[in-house]
């Protein structure tokens, strides 16, 4: 019997029935590659329906089946239910790929053996030129995983690549298909922040894999449990690439990409953590430009979207990681946390695809020692309630106003963000101005 395997092909179209963005990963796998007819007409009809902007779901793609008068010879909408429902996940899309096109190579070997063995009892004395031809023509057909240089080079009409408008962030903060970054000093709580990200994530059915190039699993492990419990925690893989444990390949993490793209597909990881970056990059100087690509690079080959927690090199420069533009630069979406007083402040540097995402002040609440809660609130309204308790019971000038704010040690907050906070809380009729000096209204 020629090479085949059904459960593959089956897979591979429920994986685009429970996720249809998934089918930007099969692109170069041809319709007739499916050894059983039907599966290739459903093939066909959900890359059409892509190409198109319409959505790819049991309905819709029964729909253009029955237009071409297919649906009968495909199973009926019954069968299309039913390729969904036998389907687990869409995370290995890919790999069921790789074993639909490898099946249709080894029956283009077997077509093209066949044609070889009957030049040879004709005695053609052409028969070499011609057998060279045939095994060039059989390896010209091969698909995502043969010699076909559009499929070895992975390039994609644009026509096959959705226009529709991007998905919105995820938690509203993090790029749903690329690298963030978040930055800050040291103990400004770029960990506690990330590991509530994390619960969010996995109470949305996210798998979470934490890279760790410092080695802190006790304080992911606590900070997680106290967010969200044992469930949480159930939902983070850990590892550390600087431990003992890892046996893998020293270095950067681009020379880990492979091993760490293993482990995430394994595991089955929808989401990536990197803490953090300066020790992610080994002896490379996180300075220089190549750092930034190569550490780019490495992201895109693990596959997944990312978070990665960087520092910045002086603490009243916080626009860019590590006061370096190529960081900002090849990031997706990038974000600042700093401390302005006695709050913490969560500003958006960078947003592709968004509009600017906004500033916002970050509180933590703590129970007998351990991290409890997290919350996010607009920077706006907490400088404006912070402003009314110093102005309740006098009118005080900018500068009084920030002197009332600053706390020891912790800096003082910006002059510019008190004004700010002033005239919008002005044109809501919360403060008013008297001369140079601020009341409330």
């Amino acid at each position: 019997m020629a090479p085949h395997d059904l459960d593959a092909e089956k897979a591979v179209l429920g994986a685009l029935l429970i996720d249809p963005e998934a089918i930007v990963e099969v692109t170069d796998l041809p319709p007739d590659a499916f050894y059983r007819q039907a599966h290739g007409l459903i093939f066909e009809a959900m890359r059409a329906l892509h190409r198109t902007g319409q959505a790819v779901d049991v309905v819709t793609v029964a729909a253009e089946l029955e237009r071409t008068d297919n649906l009968e010879i495909c199973g009926g909408a019954s069968y299309l239910s039913g390729l969904g429902n036998d389907t687990p996940t869409a995370i290995h899309i890919a790999q069921y790929a790789r074993i639909v096109a490898e099946a249709a190579q080894g029956r283009r070997l077997i077509s093209a053996a066949g044609k070889i063995a009957e030049l040879g009892y004709a005695r053609d004395p052409e028969a070499s030129t011609r057998a060279v031809e045939i095994l060039a023509e059989a390896n010209a057909e091969s698909t995502i995983f043969g010699t076909n240089i559009v499929a070895k080079t992975g390039a994609r009409c644009l026509a096959e690549v959705s226009s529709a408008p991007p998905s919105a962030p995820l938690l509203g903060f993090l790029d749903p298909l690329g690298h963030t970054i978040l930055h800050g000093m040291g103990g400004v709580g770029k960990g506690t922040l990330a590991s509530w990200w994390i619960v969010e994530l996995v109470a949305r059915s996210h798998r979470v894999l934490v890279v760790d190039y410092e080695g802190h699993i006790e304080e992911w492990s606590r900070r997680i449990n106290g967010l969200g419990g044992a469930e949480a925690r159930a939902g983070v893989m850990y590892v550390s690439p600087s431990s003992l444990a890892w046996k893998g390949r020293r270095g950067a993490i681009w020379a880990q990409a492979a091993d760490l793209h293993a482990l995430a597909v394994e595991w089955g990881a929808t989401y990536l953590v990197v803490d953090s970056v300066v020790p992610a990059c080994g002896p490379t100087d996180p300075l220089k430009p190549e750092a930034a690509g190569q550490y780019a690079a490495a992201i895109v080959a693990i596959g997944l979207p990312t978070l990665s927690l960087a520092h910045v090199t002086k603490a009243d420069s916080p626009t860019y990681p590590f006061g370096s533009i190529f960081w900002h630069n090849l990031a997706r979406m990038s974000w600042s946390l700093t401390r302005d007083g006695e709050t913490v402040q969560l500003v958006c540097r960078k947003a592709n695809n968004y509009e600017h995402l906004g500033r916002f002040g970050v509180s933590t609440t703590w129970f007998e020692g351990c991290l409890g809660e997290v919350a996010l609130t607009p920077y706006s309204v907490v400088l404006a309630d912070r402003i009314a308790e110093v102005i309740a019971t006098e009118s005080l000038t900018v500068t009084e106003i920030v002197a009332r704010l600053k706390v020891e040690d912790e800096g003082a907050v910006k002059p510019d963000s008190v004004r700010a906070a002033l005239r919008r809380g002005q044109k809501l009729g919360r403060f008013a101005p008297i001369d140079d000096r601020w009341r409330l209204s």
